[in-house]
């Protein structure tokens, strides 16, 4: 009766890690396919399609998933919006799958419609969302201005902090 209830519990610790191996090979293969910014098609609050050749190609580059009911993005846009005249070299894509509709009410009662440093944008049907490994609302990948990840941050994250970060730690584009 021992053997068995050993034997069971090696069973079970044996498939535990496999799981465990097999989940972090998951997430560094989907981190290295963000190393460089991926191919993307979202459509803009225009209905004009953007793309990675649409990007600002000058200045680092935030993109911010979010949901438009997600109290913690509500406070990151609310403090984007306070720090939007200190921002330099640095443009901002808050992404959502959300309906458009949302993502523009969401976009006016925070304040940042009229920002060159903001863009909003609609993943229609999830598909760059689940391409990108995107678990998490909020959820920040940040760019270089030479298109290398520099960060990959799930959660809520001060823009404050990020932007000194950027200035700091990130100097080497």
């Amino acid at each position: 009766m021992k053997r068995i209830f050993f034997l069971v519990i090696i069973v079970i610790l044996f498939f535990l890690t496999y799981k465990i191996i097999d989940t972090v090979i998951i997430k560094i293969r989907k981190n290295d396919s963000l190393v460089e910014v991926p191919n993307f098609k979202f459509e803009t609050m225009e209905d004009y399609t953007f793309e990675l050749k649409d990007m600002d190609q000058d200045n680092w580059s935030v993109f911010v998933f979010f949901g438009t009911g997600c109290h913690f993005c509500e406070d990151e846009a609310k403090e984007l919006k306070m720090l939007l005249d200190t921002i330099k070299n640095v443009h901002f894509y808050w992404i959502s799958d959300e309906p458009k509709s949302l993502i523009e009410n969401f976009m006016i009662l925070n304040g940042l419609q009229y920002s060159n440093k903001v863009t909003f944008l609609h993943d229609i049907r999830s598909k760059e969302i689940i391409s990108w490994g995107v678990s998490t609302i909020p959820q920040f990948i940040i760019y270089s201005p030479k298109g290398r990840l520099v960060k990959n941050h799930q959660g809520t994250l001060s823009i404050k902090k990020l932007l000194i970060q950027i200035e700091n730690e990130f100097k080497t584009p």
